[in-house]
């Protein structure tokens, strides 16, 4: 599942994830993908085996920005060379990575707006890779051309460049600021992210 852009997915219950393996979802390589704008999760796997989640940005989530439901005792996914970026809710949710959900992280970029302080699942930024996890990876700004009017171009200097040389496509061609510029949707369609009170629904059908 690659080369794609998904924006402005809201629930009025539960859901509104963006990227979302479900129940038993084996070897999928999700890559390339944009993803902002979700209500719970720029990616949620319910459970699943080794999936690869490589190379995407996820933006603005809500409430927590990665999630995994069940821990299992296979490793549930590969999850490399992601940028996250976020400015509200938290990094990682649902109860599966206190569980022990087994995931490899490595390599991925991290930054929550304006610097705000975050966790990982209860755990410093050190004892999250104490614990074997985030090898290579960063927290650092990105240097979005300008994130809040959803331009996900990469300005010269991006921290991006030294998680993996490959997020340089990035720059180049997969999100341009004629595609992404403004999101696909008039003013009806959906809420305004800035106005849309973090743990509500959107009760707009669609």
């Amino acid at each position: 599942m690659s080369n794609n852009v998904i924006h402005d997915i809201y629930g009025t219950t539960y859901g509104g994830w963006g990227l979302y393996p479900d129940e038993g979802s084996t070897g999928i390589r999700l890559e390339n993908n944009l993803v902002y704008n979700v209500k719970d999760a720029g990616f949620h796997q319910h459970y699943g085996k080794e999936n690869l989640v490589r190379n995407n940005i996820f933006a603005f989530s809500q409430e927590g920005q990665i999630a995994v439901t069940r821990a299992e005792p296979h490793l549930s996914f590969t999850f490399e060379r992601n940028i996250v970026y976020w400015d509200g809710g938290q990094l990682l949710g649902y109860q599966g990575w206190k569980n022990g959900a087994k995931v490899d992280l490595r390599n991925n970029l991290y930054w929550r707006a304006g610097g705000q302080p975050f966790d990982f699942a209860g755990k410093s930024w050190k004892d999250w890779q104490a614990a074997g996890n985030e090898a290579g990876s960063l927290i650092a700004d990105p240097l979005f051309a300008n994130p809040q009017q959803f331009d996900f171009r990469l300005l010269p200097g991006s921290p991006a460049e030294k998680i993996e040389s490959s997020l340089s496509i990035l720059r180049r061609r997969a999100f341009t600021a004629t595609q992404l510029g403004k999101p696909k949707h008039n003013a009806q369609s959906f809420p305004n992210r800035s106005n849309f009170p973090r743990g509500e629904s959107c009760d707009t059908p669609h």
